[in-house]
């Protein structure tokens, strides 16, 4: 893919153009593990997520600007990851299986997604999946990051973001890294003042899935007996 290829070629070119090592696993020295590339081809919109075994790359704001010379790009972010062992790979190398028009029409399909988005990250985190009529995946989008043990639901963010990509389907999942997946009286209270809020705007939540630390699941929808 043309867009891929820049991305690849620009970072690659800062590496060597500041003397940035990649990483070695074998070593443990080394500073960027990976670099992650998201292209929403119904959004035309480009995510470049850099893994890197460090706090921050070298010339950053040079690389940035590069980066946002390329039309399509939306977000670049820096993910730091200092362990020896790379939790992030079976993420990439489980969500890379499945295409961003993927049909989401059953709660194994989104349990399956969602399991492989969350493998390997510590924190809590509230990830909204932004779908059409047809409940193919349009976008996936981080509306927020927590502790270790809580994180907000911010009903403005995600009724911003699903309007902004113009869904009329969305689900609702975070996950809890330390802990096996329950749905707490305050996410019971929030995720339906978030629902009447999108039904208001014509946007229907049609779940609310938690993901345990071993992989176990909740839905809200099924928990609820939502129709």
């Amino acid at each position: 893919m043309k867009q891929n290829k820049e991305v690849l070629d620009r970072v690659i070119g800062h590496m060597e153009k500041y003397h940035v090592q990649p990483y070695d696993e074998a070593t443990g020295k080394g500073l960027v593990r990976h670099i992650m590339i998201r292209y929403g081809f119904h959004t035309d919109e480009m995510m470049v997520c850099l893994i890197l075994n460090g706090d921050k790359i070298p010339a950053e704001k040079a690389l940035v600007e590069s980066l946002c010379e390329i039309p399509e790009m939306t977000s670049i972010t820096i993910n730091v990851n200092k362990k020896r062992n790379i939790p992030q790979l079976c993420q990439m190398y489980q969500l890379d299986k499945m295409s961003d028009s993927d049909v989401m029409d059953t709660l194994p399909k989104l349990c399956n997604y969602l399991k492989a988005w969350f493998s390997g990250v510590i924190s809590e985190q509230v990830v909204l999946l932004c779908l059409n009529e047809s409940l193919q995946l349009i976008r996936s989008e981080v509306i927020g990051d927590g502790t270790t043990q809580e994180v907000f639901l911010d009903a403005h963010r995600i009724a911003s973001c699903a309007i902004r990509l113009r869904c009329t389907r969305v689900v609702l999942a975070h996950n809890h890294p330390n802990a096996s997946a329950a749905l707490t009286d305050a996410d019971i209270f929030s995720t339906n003042q978030l629902r009447n809020i999108l039904n208001g705007l014509q946007i229907v939540l049609l779940d609310h899935i938690v993901v345990g630390k071993y992989g176990d699941t909740v839905s809200m929808r099924q928990l609820m007996g939502w129709s």
